[in-house]
């Protein structure tokens, strides 16, 4: 009995703790605030904030449509060719004027009556052109808005084949895609497509001049433009009247990989392993869905054949991957949309799973052959998108007046009355608060948790953050870092959520032409089931890129990702082994380490590829790899495609022990925004640098110099750049000490130290590219995967910021600035041991190549997104690659001046030793003399004992062998000697 009243009480406990968890739970959880948001905020006090905030040099596309009537019913006209005619046409009918990068194109077009039109044009754009040609747009000689800068002309794709290739596998390629490489049209789009109808202009009555130019290097070519009116589309209750009542009783299902056009490479045909996408396979992989259908303006464009005319429903199968938010697609029926309501149909989150879809519309179509496009839109966010981005430039200009009245330091002890000093303080502040509310509430509609959508969350911290400033709105220099810089500041949390909302993922599965419903069309649970359990029966007899012996090909080991070698392989299959025969079996390696252990066994590969560049050297030194200058052909290959300084840390003597697969880059990246707001120069030398650091400092910015990333080992692109800018070395020609204690090399090494200690860079920075994002370090040097992540994850300041060349060191007798800067990438070797030398010579060549790089280059980018960019060491490969013109040719002009550190046995400790001195100089107030001579002692003698470990010396001291350091001298000579043209 007892033992049951102590159960009873025990069960007593449990349920009042799991009430007292709930209540909890309940008080403490967000709620949803969207009605008293919808009471605080009117659209009134939306329209007030909005005018405060007004600035009338930044004129966005969506604030010119507020500020422009749209009058319907004008009259289409043909502009008239004002631009001297070229000579060649390519088979158009028609005028034809060349656009390029030194020449404009002008049309004149005389407008009876003065209002809004969208312009049309025809262009041709050459072959060798692999990205969206993008242009300019003046009308009268002004340019309108911020977007008729940045005006796109889309390229066309298709298939290669949809006869899909398998590779060792089993397992289908993706097919390759090509240009549509013809005469094309378009209407006029920006380049993110935030609006979903075209891009409008404003015309006066009588002549209007309509100026036309590119940002392209190549040749583009524009036939007639055609300048269209605006027009109503007819609603669906008057598109249903105007086509006969017909309702046929056929079914069509359309794979997603069927189609015959896009304006994207992006999207792609790829596989999905689910018994919901159509046809599927669990033990190969088969070509089923489209992918990388994520950005606004992407359009897929099908050929279906029809028997019988009439209405028919149109059903998507596919997944949406946005959360909890719908994203949106407009349906156009042979190159029109429809109706009305036919723009940006709504498909709602399918909570990772393949849905189907029913648009809730009926389109008319024709017998016979129709063609239907599906165009990926966010235009119905657009007013949104410019709202923040119209807060987070006020938010940016307001920040840096604020930091002008009150200076970079700021007294925390201080009683700040800061509304006395800027009066429209709180004004602003309120302002900030009414524009992030009103959005929260007219984003809500697309989520399926409204306010509480995951996409909305930035915007609901960043209100928080305001009403904490708006508490106190005196102290805001306390807290004007909260606004625009850093972690967590409202500028960061508005600029992610552009980046939220602008994203829009559905991958396509097909789509149903049908008047029967089929919304119940994903597999049953019975086959769910059975397909699962035979994927994983089927998982434990996968060995696909495992480490294997085959005899009769070539083993390359490949430290990269399976993404990686798995188009790598795919790509030697259908091209490399075809064309020569060899076999080539790639296994991914996960550790480097992997190679010194099978080199010590005797066990190594044939080759391998994607080495960090301190591998061969350490694998060379023990005499694994062999020297590929044995080569006949080696320095001929090499002296037009590679850079000399990638080159350097492969060579021992006049042995040369590895080929550069990839590269890296440094620049200068700014905030041209920034600088235009404080009418500041872009520095070209260093003493320009140290002429901008007191501007910057006094609005509490400064300048990122890559010393300051990292923790606190530094390695030698951070310490010794401006030790060879000011023409210093590291090594002695002989290799056995190091030459730091020259005048040049102290020299270098003083400055950088005087960087931070007089100059006062700052000393650590976590994250360049955030603080780069929120101001706080509008200028600095970066290497190419800051490049990339800036272009693919900063849109709150897309078109803000561009790229300029290194700082350098000017050369008084000969006028020239040094740019030198240390960088490295990866590499491939060929074994000794192996009894393939010649075949593996051959697949290196081939894959070094400029068709292959380019094309891999192209691939990765297509398959995997924008953020897998490569950056081949094949230099003619990277003026193939799809980055913008203005930033290509930073990168080549760049890479002239990559300069690798020798490498010579010891060397770990003099990269030691360098960062020892700079952490000297900065941390503990050394001289770098005095830094400099406490640590050669230090690197001398650890150099002396690893060259007796590896034969250069006997234990008494005496020079056996030569060790003779080959610099970037050594390789230019020779690369001239072999067919360099400089």
């Amino acid at each position: 009995m007892k033992k049951t009243k102590l159960k009873l009480n025990k069960v007593f406990i449990i349920l009042i703790l799991v009430m007292v968890a709930v209540i909890i739970i309940n008080v403490t959880s967000d709620k949803s605030r969207l009605v008293q948001y919808q009471e605080e905020v009117s659209l009134n006090d939306y329209v007030n904030a909005y005018m405060l905030l007004n600035n009338e040099q930044n004129i966005s596309y969506q604030r010119f449509l507020n500020e422009n009537d749209i009058t319907y019913g004008l009259s289409d006209l043909d502009a008239t060719l004002q631009t001297t005619p070229h000579s060649e046409f390519f088979g158009y009918e028609g005028v034809v004027a060349l656009l390029n990068k030194e020449s404009s194109v002008s049309y004149a077009v005389d407008v009876n009556m003065e209002g809004l039109y969208y312009f049309n044009i025809d262009y041709f754009v050459d072959e060798e052109v692999l990205t969206d040609v993008i242009v300019s747009i003046a009308v009268n000689g002004e340019t309108q808005y911020n977007e008729s800068d940045l005006v796109i002309l889309p390229l066309q794709w298709r298939d290669v084949s949809k006869i899909y290739e398998t590779d060792r596998y089993n397992d289908q390629l993706p097919p390759s895609h090509e240009r549509i490489v013809d005469w094309m049209n378009t209407d006029f789009y920006d380049n993110r497509y935030t609006s979903i109808e075209p891009l409008l202009f404003n015309l006066e009555t009588g002549i209007n001049n309509i100026e036309i130019t590119t940002k392209s290097l190549n040749d583009i070519y524009a036939g007639q433009l055609k300048v269209v009116a605006p027009k109503n589309l007819v609603s669906y209750e008057g598109y249903l009247d105007a086509h006969p009542d017909n309702y046929p009783v056929d079914t069509l299902v359309v794979n997603s990989i069927e189609y015959v056009s896009k304006n994207s490479p992006f999207v792609r045909p790829d596989n999905e392993t689910t018994p919901n996408a159509f046809p599927s396979n669990n033990k190969n992989k088969m070509i089923n869905i489209l992918s990388g259908w994520d950005k606004a303006g992407q359009e897929i464009v099908f050929n279906v054949d029809v028997e019988q005319a009439g209405f028919y429903s149109i059903y998507t199968h596919g997944m949406v991957f946005e959360y909890d938010f719908s994203v949106f697609r407009t349906i156009k029926i042979n190159g029109e949309v429809p109706f009305e309501e036919a723009r940006a149909l709504e498909i709602k989150e399918t909570n990772e799973k393949y849905e189907i879809n029913d648009f809730g519309f009926k389109f008319y179509l024709n017998e016979g052959e129709n063609t239907i496009s599906f165009k990926n839109e966010v235009g119905m966010f657009s007013q949104s998108i410019d709202d923040l981005q119209y807060l987070i430039n006020h938010i940016n200009e307001f920040s840096l007046d604020v930091k002008k009245a009150s200076g970079s330091n700021i007294d925390e002890d201080r009683t700040w009355d800061f509304t006395n000093v800027i009066p429209e303080t709180e004004s602003y502040l309120t302002a900030y608060r009414d524009m992030i509310i009103y959005n929260i509430v007219r984003l809500s509609e697309y989520g399926k948790k409204q306010d509480l959508s995951i996409k909305l969350s930035y915007l609901n911290r960043a209100l928080r953050v305001i009403d904490k400033i708006l508490e106190e709105p005196d102290d805001l220099p306390l807290y004007v870092d909260d606004l625009y810089m850093g972690s967590g500041s409202v500028n960061q949390l508005l600029g992610d959520t552009i980046q939220f909302i602008n994203s829009s993922n559905y991958e396509f599965d097909l789509f149903i032409i049908s008047n029967e419903d089929q919304r119940n069309y994903n597999a049953t649970f019975i086959q769910n089931v059975g397909y699962f359990l035979s994927t994983f029966i089927n998982s434990f007899s996968n060995e696909k890129y495992t480490l294997k012996e085959d005899s009769e090909s070539i083993q390359i080991w490949v430290s990269r990702q399976t993404t990686y070698v798995d188009l790598m392989q795919k790509m030697i299959d259908k091209d490399f082994t075809i064309k020569t025969g060899i076999r080539v079996d790639l296994s991914v390696m996960p550790n480097v380490d992997k190679l010194v252990l099978s080199s010590a066994a005797g066990n190594t590969p044939d080759g391998a590829l994607g080495l960090p560049s301190y591998v061969p050297y350490k694998l060379a030194l023990r005499g694994t790899l062999y020297d590929l200058t044995e080569y006949d052909d080696f320095w001929t290959y090499s002296a037009d495609k590679f850079v000399p300084g990638s080159y350097i840390p492969y060579a021992i003597n006049d042995g040369v022990y590895a080929m550069p697969e990839t590269l890296t880059f440094n620049s200068l990246v700014y905030r041209e925004d920034i600088f235009t707001k404080l009418d500041l120069e872009v520095p070209d030398t260093w003493d320009d640098v140290i002429g901008l650091l007191p501007k910057l400092q006094r609005y509490d910015m400064n300048f990122y110099y890559p010393t300051a990333g990292g923790g606190s080992i530094k390695w030698f692109y951070q310490t010794t750049p401006f030790l060879y800018q000011n023409n210093g070395q590291i090594y002695n020609e002989n290799g056995y000490e190091v030459d730091l204690t020259s005048p040049e090399s102290i020299k270098g090494i003083e400055f950088l130290g005087n960087l931070y200690t007089t100059y006062s860079l700052p000393e650590q920075v976590p994250s360049f590219y955030n603080d780069f994002r929120y101001s706080k370090l509008p200028v600095g040097i970066i290497d190419f995967n800051t490049y990339v992540t800036l272009k693919n994850a900063a849109p709150e300041i897309e078109g803000k910021w561009k790229l300029a060349n290194y700082p350098g060191t000017l050369n008084q007798e000969t006028n020239v600035v040094n740019r030198s800067y240390v960088g490295n990438g990866t590499s491939g070797i060929v074994f000794k041991n192996s009894d393939k030398k010649d075949q593996v010579w051959e697949f290196m060549k081939w894959w070094q190549s400029e068709e292959t790089q380019t094309t891999f280059a192209y691939d990765l980018y297509t398959t995997y997104g924008p953020l897998y960019l490569w950056l081949p060491a094949n230099k003619n490969a990277i003026a193939n690659l799809p980055i913008d013109d203005d930033d290509k040719l930073i990168i080549l002009e760049q890479i002239k001046w990559l300069r690798d550190v020798p490498r010579t046995p010891g060397q770990y400790m003099v990269e030691r030793g360098l960062s020892d001195i700079w952490n000297e100089m900065v941390f503990s107030g050394y001289s770098a003399r005095y830094a400099i001579d406490r640590q050669v002692l230090i690197m001398n003698r650890e150099i002396r004992l690893k060259m007796t470990e590896f034969g250069y010396f006997d234990d008494e001291g005496n020079m056996i062998k030569d060790y003779s350091i080959r610099d970037y001298d050594y390789f230019y000579n020779k690369f001239l000697e072999n067919g360099l043209e400089e």
